[in-house]
């Protein structure tokens, strides 16, 4: 079996992600809030094992609460949440995805998450990207991640 996605399962997790960030951003200024919608993950990080894609984004803003009060008017699919320290974690599928928006304040320790996706990027190469996604295709069949 192949862990490694085509080039096209890339190109269309990185467009769903795409229009997720788009029309999350779109729908929470159309609301009154100052959002920064910050996409992470391993799609961003280019890291995800082929047929296993999820959609993962970071919702900065003042007013978390609220935000994700308005949020799950617009996506509208069941989900549920989770809290992780000062985070909130709505969980939904969209479009057939998973999706995991993680809600916080600007500054929050815990969004040091957002600057994983550029280390990555930064520091490994694309032969480095095939191992990461070849150890956690290994981790997977023992039930050791995700």
């Amino acid at each position: 079996m192949n862990y490694l996605p085509s080039a096209a399962e890339k190109a269309k997790a990185k467009s769903a992600l795409q229009v997720l960030v788009e029309s999350t951003k779109t729908w929470l200024d159309m609301k009154g809030f100052k959002a920064e919608i910050v996409p992470v993950g391993s799609i961003v990080k280019e890291t995800f094992v082929s047929g296993e894609v999820d959609l993962d984004v970071y919702v900065l803003v003042d007013n978390p609460q609220k935000a994700v009060e308005e949020i799950t008017k617009f996506f509208t699919e069941d989900g549920r949440f989770k809290r992780s320290g000062p985070l909130l974690i709505w969980h939904f599928k969209h479009f057939g995805f998973d999706v995991a928006m993680v809600f916080g304040k600007p500054g929050d320790v815990k969004t040091d998450t957002i600057g994983h996706s550029q280390f990555f990027n930064e520091k490994l190469d694309e032969n480095q990207k095939s191992d990461v996604i070849k150890l956690k295709a290994l981790f997977k069949s023992y039930g050791l991640y995700g």
